[in-house]
């Protein structure tokens, strides 16, 4: 019986089950891992940005929907008591707000920045979130493409909006225009 168990790689020398991570075992690569979540960070904050660009006529910026990113990482930052929201700052479980970090592109890179301005490559700082465990990373790499994907939807409500009010007052202005025109023929 241990016979095939050993052919199949389940068993290592000894007659010792075989380890996850022994011969066979994908590799844990950190720094492809940490370019993986570099580009989900960054097309995440160009959703969020997308989420809050100016529409034209202006229409009203989404309610928040908090995502836990990584374990104790929450965005947006959103105040219950004021209604206050911080689309591009994370904030912690824990720590007080001093301890909360803003998302910064820089030298085309995504990066942290502290409240006291150190700053910190993004990736790197939710991996050491995850404790470089391969499934909260790719937990968070989810979370991070879940709220990218929930800011674009977003965006696009935004200017189905701003085309339905633009189309509403179409309506009005030629109404308007009716009423001038009469105004017109009325001084005849």
């Amino acid at each position: 019986m241990e016979e095939w168990r050993r052919e199949l790689g389940l068993l290592g020398p000894g007659g010792v089950p075989a380890s996850r991570n022994g011969p066979g075992a994908p590799s844990w690569d950190s720094r492809a891992h940490k370019e993986v979540l570099q580009a989900a960070l960054g097309d995440f904050l160009a959703s969020v940005c997308e989420m809050l660009a100016p529409t034209e006529p202006s229409t009203p910026p989404p309610r928040p929907r908090v995502f836990e990113l990584a374990p104790g990482v929450w965005w947006p930052r959103y105040k219950r008591e004021t209604g206050e929201v911080d689309w591009f700052v994370l904030s912690f479980a824990d720590p007080p707000a001093s301890f909360d970090r803003r998302l910064r592109v820089g030298d085309g890179r995504v990066y942290c920045v502290s409240y006291y301005g150190d700053r910190q490559d993004a990736a790197e700082f939710f991996l050491e979130k995850c404790g470089s465990k391969p499934r909260l990373v790719l937990r968070t790499l989810r979370r991070i493409q879940a709220a990218a994907a929930w800011c674009r939807a977003r965006a696009e409500g935004r200017k189905r909006m701003a085309e339905e009010i633009l189309r509403q007052q179409a309506a009005s202005v030629q109404a308007l225009e009716a009423e001038r025109t009469l105004l017109g023929l009325r001084k005849l």
